[in-house]
């Protein structure tokens, strides 16, 4: 299609992306943008949700969006296409080719967050919040342009939000002794893709006690239990790489370098960021890296990148001193998972002797298919070589 002035016109595809590893599917929440409304490259086109987030669609090109495929609170399969942007371009090779991807997700406040949000409007009668608060006041039918009307300087919070929720009748339902939750779409997909994980895996357990008394004394200033932890289960798995493995359609991929992913809660879930290439890290590089990985993650501003493509998981409650241990569940497609319970002064027998050490209790969670009992008990003495003959 050509325009004036030399001008070539181009439609671009607008299709969800995958926001996650194993991700099929994602609802669309809403539009933040109507046909006919003009878009600039990185303003955002409209919120959705996958499996473990929320995020922003981002344009890529601007333009006018020509029209809307999909409405909003419809579920789709990743790669469709949701909408179409009449762009022009200059120089015709200059131009996106018609079915380009015309979006690109930008992490938003995940589900749960706190914050407040200014009355934007980026479509008539729209009021824009984070995709959270958003949430929030849909699953309890609440109207955002009443409450920003009404809410001091029109910003719309979680607290007024939580205070409005409190002011309303419970649900009637069985004398209001109980009322129905709606789960999110990533509590949805979490508890799909584990019951499938548990149903498909012969999963197994390996657990142990370890002393970090000699290890926390001789941490560097600055440098805290997770970041050792993250060092330490790199270390195993360079000598254990059998567990530095995905299982995919079929096929065992055994990864070169160390995809270390590590478990971040969230209000309304988990995310499992991933600290890429983490065995070219050294201890500090490690702490550095994970501490801005999960301050992003809890921000909702991980890049699409980040959420995806571990080859291996480490979960640590350590930091809940009431959890002993626990057991975790492998998420797939990869095939272990190691879990640490709360560091805690414990009686231990050395040498015949009894002392007060400061332990915590593992659990690497298997996948028997690609591993056995041999295996994982080397992956546990690995970790235990480096946690005793570590010095900084």
């Amino acid at each position: 299609m050509q325009a004036g002035d030399g001008q070539k016109i181009v439609l671009v595809d607008v299709v969800l992306p995958n926001l996650g590893f194993g991700m099929e599917e994602g609802q669309l929440l809403a539009w933040l943008k109507a046909p006919g409304d003009a878009v600039r490259k990185g303003e955002p086109l409209a919120e959705i949700e996958g499996d473990k987030t929320t995020v922003e669609l981002e344009a890529l090109a601007d333009g006018v969006l020509e029209e809307q495929l999909v409405a909003a609170g419809t579920t789709v399969p990743v790669g469709s296409v949701l909408a179409r942007i009449r762009s022009e371009a200059a120089e015709p090779e200059a131009a996106a080719p018609p079915g380009a991807t015309g979006a690109m997700p930008s992490a938003s406040t995940p589900a749960g967050a706190t914050g407040a949000a200014a009355p934007e409007r980026s479509a008539p009668g729209r009021v824009r919040v984070p995709p959270a608060l958003r949430r929030l006041a849909r699953e309890h039918d609440l109207d955002l342009e009443e409450l920003a009307a009404g809410a001091p300087g029109g910003r719309i919070t979680r607290e007024l939000l939580e205070a409005r929720i409190a002011t309303r009748e419970p649900a009637q339902e069985t004398g209001a002794r109980r009322e129905a939750v709606a789960l999110s779409t990533m509590r949805q997909i979490i508890a799909r893709r584990l019951t499938q994980g548990m149903q498909e895996m012969p999963q197994f357990f390996v657990r142990a006690e370890l002393d970090f008394s000699a290890a926390l004394g001789a941490l560097p200033a600055g440098v805290g239990v997770n970041a050792l932890l993250l060092w330490l289960t790199v270390q195993a798995l360079k000598e254990a790489p059998a567990f530095n493995a995905t299982f995919e359609d079929g096929t065992l991929w055994r990864h070169r370098s160390i995809d270390l992913a590590q478990a971040v809660a969230l209000p309304d879930g988990l995310l499992t960021p991933v600290l890429r290439d983490a065995d070219s890290e050294n201890l500090e590089g490690l702490g550095e890296r994970s501490r801005d990985l999960v301050a992003r993650a809890r921000a909702g501003r991980l890049k699409t990148e980040e959420m995806q493509g571990g080859s291996f998981t480490l979960s640590n409650l350590g930091v809940v001193q009431q959890v002993d241990e626990f057991t975790a569940i492998i998420n797939p497609p990869q095939i272990g998972i190691l879990a640490v319970g709360a560091l805690r002064e414990r009686p231990l027998v050395i040498d015949g002797g009894l002392h007060v050490r400061t332990t915590a209790r593992l659990t690497l969670t298997a996948d028997h298919r690609f591993v056995d009992g041999m295996l994982a008990a080397d992956f546990i003495a690995a970790l235990d070589h480096h946690l005793q003959a570590f010095d900084a």
